[in-house]
This record gives C-alpha cells, structure tokens and sequence, in this order.
C-alpha cells in the first residue's frame, strides 16, 4: 500500500506545480516546521511564490484569513485530518497532509494524504515530514538532499526508537547519498559533562544540573570532561553506559528506553550541526520560544541562525531542567495515571515525555496547564501500548465528556477543555484508561 501513498504524494505534487501562489500552514513542533520547511525548500527552487504560517492547531480565525487572501491553493501540514469542520470552511483548493488518525477520508479536503488510509501507521512509521518529503521527490528527484529535514521530522516525533517503514526507507536513501552516516552511541553532543548534566534524553536524574556528582563519576572513569562521548576510550564508555543504565533501571525508567540508550545516531554530512538529533533540538527549541522564522531557517541551512537557535536551546532546556528538578514535589497520583500542572504551555509536552519514559513508567503522564481554558499533554511508552493504552481514544473521550476536545496518537495526545470541568475530563480519563489497561 506504500506505493499508493507515493501516488498520492505525485497527485499533491501536479496540483502545487499547477498552482502560481501556495499558502502552507503547519504545526508548531519540529514534526510540522521540519514539514513546512521540506516544501518550502522545494517550492522556493521551483520559483514558486509562497506563505508560510506556523500554529498550534487549525482554527476558524485561521480560516477566515485564508479565505481574505489571494491564495489559490492551501496546504496544511501535520494537521486537519481531525477537523473536518474547519477544513470545509475554507473556500480555496485545500490539501491535508497528516500522520494523525484521521476522522474522514474524501469529500472534506480536495486531496488528503494520510497514511493509515493506506494501512501505513502514522505513528511509528512515518511523520508528516516523511510525508512531504514524498511530494517534495516528486517535484523533483534532486531534492533527495531535504531527506535530511524528513529525518529531523521523524526524530522530533520520537519515531526513531527504532526507526521503520517509510522513515527506514528514507533513512537509507539518506545513507546511500552519503547525507547522513549511521553509528552507534549516546546521543550526546558537546562535552561529556554538559551532557551528564543537561541531557534530558536521556535523563538520569542523579546527575542532572549536578556538576559535583558528574564531576566525581568522570574522575573515577578516568575521563577528560572536556572530551566528547566520541572521545572517549571505548573501555571507559561502556562503564558509563552501565552506571547510566543502573541508574535509570533505579529510577524507574521504562525498560525500551534503558535499552536504547544507546542506539543509532544519526551524523550530518556536510550538514548545518554534526547530527539530526542535534538539528531537530534546535529547530524544536527555536519554536517554544515563538522564533518559527528561525526554526524554518534551519532547514534551509541558514548558518547566520545558528547561534540565536543555540542560545533558545539553552533557555529552553534550563525551564525543563528546573521543571524535572522539581516534579517529585508537583506530581499527583490517580489511580491509572499520573499529572502535574505546568506553567510554560510550550513545554509540557516534553515534561510529559521525559517523566513517563525515564521517572513513572507504570503509568500515563498528563501534563497540565491552566489558563481560561486547560491544554493537556498526555504521554504514553511502549510498555502501556503493549498493555492497551490508547491515548487518542483517552483523550478524545475524556475531553468531549468534559466540553472540550482531543485526540492524537496512541502513544502522545492531547485535550483542551474548560477549566471548570478539569475535574470531569481527568475522571473521565481514568474511566477510560481503566478500561485499557490491566
């Protein structure tokens, strides 16, 4: 069925050949920035005029100024297959692109390419960036170097644990061009005390923001802290990795993750950072403090931008890593899942993350932030899915019950609801996941 995908993305490439003015619009995480950036790098060589607008989700304000402007055709990114009811008020040619479980298949976009109508899983397999990836090789075959971005966009959607289907194909295509180099290790970058200390994937939380322990554990190994995990005498490095692997077994971290702690790393040839774990950080980063100009900029390479998204890397890693320093104090319990309230809504979706795979992997993370309305960030592990967790389906009946609305992926999904009814969606999720799992 993959083949029918790609013809899917050759239909979507004739339409924006055809077109004289493409309006983009994409979500604001590295999945849908890193999907922007793929076509946007591909129009721009084909001189096609273009606007991008970068949002957290599809909205009737959005709509309303699609149908102002003089764009002839529109194509969202990482969202719409879940918003039948917006899509349709758009009065241009509308293209949906989406790797989320879809609510409709024809009759609602003019072209909508989502894989799981071609029982390819949106998941795991393959991410919106895969996704224009596709239509960007067949706009042009020369594009194959943007393999890169798509890559970025399947790592910033954690599908890379390990990687499969389509994102494997592109993968290998990447590697057969000499664009990324496969190895394995840690995925570390800078020196090996920044990292023990400011890493939060993995997160080992002994060491975190503790320079004195990290310093004792490098000087016992024997190990230059200024040196690279790449530096490092492979005798000395796999000590490590057991005392890190202890460590996060201890601290009641999921079992998959402790696996993959070390696993394959992807390294940039001649790319704007040494690795795609590195790029998808950094475009990531640059969009939770709003800059998605300089995110897009990334992915066309702009070296000038470098430093500006390093140093919102930094400013965003020091919230999360205050935050996780934190958790064990805001965390409260329930009895099929856990949730804290956080106050940087651009973050919680990491928070999520990071708690459900490497500190409470037993049961499902909600991270909350409260304002008029609650935005919830739910995250699962692979673990939970194996016992039935489906958090799309959580998500999407807890906050309906409760007047608000949900969904997403098994594994990571999301709600808005009123803040009134807070109490109401979080025991319907428990309902919910009582019935999931065992």
């Amino acid at each position: 069925m993959k083949h029918k995908l790609k013809d899917k993305a050759k239909e979507i490439s004739e339409k924006l050949h055809n077109s004289d003015f493409i309006r983009c619009i994409s979500h604001n995480d590295a999945d849908g920035i890193t999907s922007a950036g793929i076509l946007c790098n591909a129009l721009h060589r084909e001189e096609t005029p273009f606007h991008v607008t970068i949002v957290g989700r599809p909205s009737r304000s959005i709509c309303d100024k699609i149908n102002q402007d003089d764009s002839e055709t529109v194509i969202f990114f990482d969202m719409g297959s879940g918003d039948p009811e917006i899509i349709q008020e758009i009065d241009k040619d509308v293209i949906v692109v989406d790797h989320h479980p879809p609510s409709y298949k024809e009759g609602i976009a003019d072209i909508h390419m989502n894989p799981y109508h071609f029982d390819v899983n949106g998941t795991w397999e393959v991410s919106a960036a895969g996704l224009s990836y596709l239509i960007a090789k067949e706009m042009n075959e020369e594009n194959i170097d943007l393999s890169k971005i798509a890559i970025a966009g399947a790592v910033g959607d954690r599908q890379h644990l390990p990687m499969k289907g389509i994102n494997l194909e592109i993968l290998r295509e990447a590697q057969r061009n000499n664009i990324i180099e496969v190895n394995k290790g840690i995925s570390y970058s800078g020196s090996i005390r920044e990292s023990l200390t400011t890493s939060t994937d993995p997160y080992v939380q002994e060491y975190s923001k503790d320079e004195t322990k990290v310093s004792e554990l490098i000087d016992d190994l024997g190990i230059n802290e200024d040196s690279s995990i790449w530096e490092i005498e492979e005798e000395k490095k796999n000590k490590l990795i057991q005392i890190l692997t202890l460590k996060l077994i201890e601290q009641g971290a999921d079992l998959d993750r402790v696996k993959s702690i070390v696993g394959d790393v992807y390294n940039l040839n001649n790319g704007l950072v040494d690795t795609i774990d590195e790029l998808t950080s950094l475009i990531d980063s640059s969009a939770r403090e709003d800059k998605y100009g300089i995110a897009l900029a990334l992915t066309f390479g702009k070296k000038k931008y470098l430093k500006k998204a390093q140093k919102y890397k930094k400013n965003v890693n020091k919230e999360l890593l205050g935050i996780l320093d934190k958790i064990n104090e805001i965390v409260k319990e329930r009895e099929f899942f856990r949730f804290a309230k956080i106050d940087n809504q651009d973050i919680k979706g990491s928070v999520a993350g990071i708690a459900v795979d490497y500190l409470y992997s037993d049961k499902p993370f909600l991270a909350l932030t409260v304002n008029k309305n609650v935005a919830v960030s739910a995250r699962g592990n692979k673990t939970l899915l194996k016992k039935g967790l489906d958090l799309s389906e959580v998500m999407s009946y807890a906050s309906k019950e409760a007047g608000g609305s949900g969904g997403g992926h098994d594994v990571a999904s999301g709600a808005r609801v009123p803040k009134e009814n807070l109490s109401i969606f979080l025991n319907r999720v428990n309902e919910k996941l009582e019935e999931q799992l065992p």
